[in-house]
């Protein structure tokens, strides 16, 4: 049973093998006896081109050489290769250009592209390459890079036309240049090469001439430094010896002569001031014998200083002026112009003692001082003087001389305690109020009036008071 089931399967496997073969043999036929297709001409290979500039960079109005070549690697003939159209946005149009020669072997002659643009070739073969040049002139500035193009076209023997684009590079177009631009051209061309190093020279070269003569500054600041510091520091010592000799000198003179005489000044100007608020003449009248008695001391002690020592000697050579001026002052306004009160004055200074007293200076007046008796003439010049200043110095001219006076006293007072600064440990000031400065600042005034040779004397009294007076 199994065999025979076997060779009907084989049977039914052969025929409908046989059945497909008879029915696809008509259609395998067909194709077999259809012709081969053949290649075109035009698809076996395709028009190359290419382009070059001479340059990038050109200036505007310069005609700039380009070239353009094309192969014909197509196995067809090419006709009629023509340059179509040369761009670059605003560059201007060809001008002038050399194309070579045109070939018109071409047949059929075709009529597209036949009178456009400039001929490249009239025609060319399969494998063949044409070149050509032109000069292209740029009419417009661009200061930015741009592409130029140009554009072919060409027809084959089939009649079918072509075009190509062909890039010829970038292009940068300058501005027409100034005539005397050419003569400076060298010059940037070599600056534009060697700016860099150029400046790093320049640069460094600044900073080293710079960095010296900050150096050569700073030392000479330095040098002037020292030498000041060294000017200084001699003027120090110079000064502290001088002074260190003067200052024994200095408390001498003071003690002996610049405190009386300041003593005097301020109590005799202290009983007139208090006699001149007195309105009855009986108590105004001690206090007037008393003044009195103190001015005829005054300047007793001042006569001895003069005699012994010269006159004042203050720090301030302003000072000593100022002083010298205001007693010369008061003894103008005292005599007037009354030249034998002048010598009673006198006699009367040389009568009294520097350490006289209130008493003894009166019994000399009075004659009944018996152990420092004076003759007539003496008492009698005394009697002048008392008699003309108890009316004088309640007169305009005596408080005139009053404020000379009160000037004196000042002076004296500041100059007698400078000394003494570190003792007292405190700057010592000038005890002058505003119309007692004000005084002074006239006096210093009729100083600079009445002596050519002390123009600024008035400036040296200003800058004297403001530092007595603990300015700066």
């Amino acid at each position: 049973m199994t065999r025979p089931l076997k060779r009907r399967r084989r049977s039914f496997v052969h025929a409908s093998v046989a059945l497909l073969a008879a029915a696809l043999l008509p259609t395998l036929l067909a194709v077999a006896e259809q012709p081969a297709t053949k290649p075109s001409p035009e698809n076996s290979g395709r028009v190359e081109t290419a382009g070059a500039l001479a340059r990038h960079d050109v200036t505007s109005g310069t005609a700039l050489r380009f070239w353009i070549t094309v192969t014909n690697a197509t196995s067809a003939t090419v006709c009629g290769v023509r340059l179509i159209q040369l761009e670059a946005y605003d560059v201007g149009t060809l001008e002038g250009a050399v194309m070579g020669s045109a070939h018109s072997n071409c047949s059929p002659p075709s009529p597209t592209n036949a009178d456009t643009g400039h001929l490249i070739a009239g025609e060319l073969q399969p494998g063949q390459t044409a070149t050509v040049w032109g000069e292209i002139l740029p009419r417009v500035s661009l200061y930015d890079t741009q592409p130029l193009h140009a554009v072919i076209g060409w027809t084959t023997t089939a009649g079918g036309g072509s075009q190509a684009l062909v890039p010829l590079g970038e292009i940068a177009i300058e501005g027409k240049p100034i005539a005397w631009l050419w003569y400076v051209a060298p010059a940037y061309q070599f600056l534009k090469d060697f700016a860099l190093p150029i400046v790093v020279f320049l640069l460094g070269f600044s900073y080293k001439f710079w960095t010296e003569r900050r150096e050569s500054a700073k030392q000479e600041r330095e040098k002037k430094l020292e030498e000041e510091r060294l000017k200084q520091d001699k003027i120090q010592t110079l000064r502290a010896e001088t002074w260190k000799q003067m200052l024994p000198e200095s408390h001498a003179l003071a003690k002996k002569y610049y405190a009386p005489v300041e003593a005097a000044i301020r109590w005799a100007l202290y009983y007139m001031d208090k006699s001149i608020q007195e309105t009855k003449q009986d108590k105004r009248l001690p206090d007037e014998r008393y003044a009195f008695y103190l001015i005829i001391l005054m300047g007793r002690r001042i006569k001895q200083a003069a005699d012994e020592a010269g006159g004042f000697y203050f720090k301030s050579r302003t000072g000593e002026e100022l002083a010298a001026t205001c007693w010369s002052n008061y003894r103008d306004l005292f005599e007037g112009e009354q030249e034998p009160l002048g010598r009673s004055y006198d006699r009367a200074v040389g009568q009294v003692d520097p350490q006289e007293t209130r008493d003894s200076f009166w019994k000399k007046i009075e004659g009944k001082n018996w152990t420092a008796w004076i003759d007539q003439e003496a008492r009698d010049s005394l009697a002048a003087c008392w008699s003309h200043f108890s009316q004088w110095y309640r007169t305009p001219e005596g408080q005139e001389g009053v404020s000379n006076l009160r000037g004196l006293r000042a002076l004296i007072n500041y100059e007698m305690n400078r000394p003494y600064e570190y003792w007292y440990e405190e700057k010592e000031r000038i005890e002058v109020d505003d119309a007692a400065e004000a005084f002074l600042m006239k006096v210093a005034a009729r100083i600079q009036q009445s002596d050519p040779g002390k123009k600024d004397f008035e400036q040296l009294a200003r800058q004297y008071l403001i530092e007595a007076k603990g300015g700066a």
